[in-house]
């Protein structure tokens, strides 16, 4: 069981942690709770996202604060590599 607790202490909260340190989740203006989700969730899509493209472009999974600017590079190479068609509307 301790096993389980240290991977997901290496995993998950450090999720949450990158999520609140570095994305404003510790405090919050938001008044209303759906507001709060509606940001919540936003930045657990980023988040994802994020993942998802290191994990295409075989980039460590770290979270930083300096690797922000990685997505744009790598979202862009995808979609050179992609066939033009001939088909005009």
């Amino acid at each position: 069981m301790k096993e389980l607790y240290k991977k997901r202490k290496e995993t998950i909260e450090r999720f949450f942690e990158t999520a609140k340190e570095y994305h404003n989740l510790r405090y919050s203006r938001e008044k209303e709770k759906f507001r709060m989700e509606e940001k919540f969730g936003l930045t657990l899509v980023y988040l994802n996202f994020k993942k998802l493209v290191k994990w295409i472009a075989n980039i460590p999974l770290f979270f930083s604060k300096s690797d922000f600017g990685i997505e744009y590079y790598v979202v862009k190479k995808i979609f050179l590599k992609r066939k033009k068609t001939n088909l005009q509307i």
